[in-house]
């Protein structure tokens, strides 16, 4: 496998637990636990930051920046509605499904 792809996945997986944290931070912070909240909120930073310093790496490792724009935007949006279904019971629409559906269409045509 071709370590562009590898770096790209790592981003997307980093920046996709990102938001998670950030959404856990919030829990613990309307609960009044700002201890916790703290914790979530510079754990997710300090992830989501990760991902950014593997993404400017990852430039320098692939020959398209178009190849890890769409990627690293796309991959993220799919992962985390996936994990907001697993862990938060969120629902996903036909909307997003559609939309998912177009974001994969256009990584395959990539």
């Amino acid at each position: 496998m071709d370590s562009c792809i590898l770096y790209l996945i790592t981003v997307s997986i980093l920046w996709s637990i990102s938001p998670v944290l950030y959404k856990k931070a919030g829990v613990y912070y309307k609960d009044k636990n700002n201890l916790e909240a703290l914790k979530y909120l510079l754990c997710g930073f300090s992830i989501g930051s990760f991902g950014t310093l593997i993404f400017v790496l990852s430039t320098t490792k692939c020959k398209s920046l178009s190849k890890n724009v769409t990627y690293t935007y796309a991959i993220p949006i799919i992962l985390t509605t996936i994990i907001s279904k697993l862990i938060y019971n969120e629902a996903i629409t036909t909307k997003k499904g559609v939309g998912i559906g177009f974001i994969l269409l256009g990584m395959y045509f990539i």
